[in-house]
This record gives structure tokens, C-alpha cells and sequence, in this order.
């Protein structure tokens, strides 16, 4: 499954792969972050497995690299 999104003024696509695997991807800035987690076959685990991914590198991997590359 893949989406897009926003995050600040960065759009960024990611994509769930099988066995918990996650790629999020900002093309402007040439990142790409892969996590791992894992296996759940309860939608409530992978949805919330999905929010933490999200929120780890919105909230902590971004906010590090940023200062770097502006």
C-alpha cells in the first residue's frame, strides 16, 4: 500500500512492504528511511504500527537532518 502526504513544507510518498517493512521517501531532499517492525495480522497493531513509524521520522529523523541540508 502507498500514500502521500506533507510533512512541514516537504511532500513525501511512503509504502508498506510485506512482513512490516516501511519506506518513506521526500525526493526534495533526497531521503528515503526504511523501518522494520514487527509482524502483526491485527489491523489495530499494523494501524498503530503505521502511526509510530510515521511519527518517528516526522518527529525525530526529520528535525535532526533538517538544520543539515537548508
Amino acid at each position: 500500500m502507498a500514500w502521500n502526504g506533507r510533512a512541514g513544507e516537504f511532500d513525501y510518498f511512503t509504502a508498506w512492504g510485506r512482513h512490516g517493512q516501511f519506506i518513506f521517501c521526500i525526493p526534495e531532499i533526497n531521503l528515503v528511511a526504511i523501518t522494520t517492525s514487527e509482524i502483526a495480522l491485527d489491523p489495530v497493531i499494523i494501524d498503530q504500527q503505521e502511526a509510530d513509524n510515521l511519527d518517528l521520522i516526522i518527529h525525530y529523523l526529520l528535525p535532526s537532518i533538517l538544520p543539515s541540508i537548508n
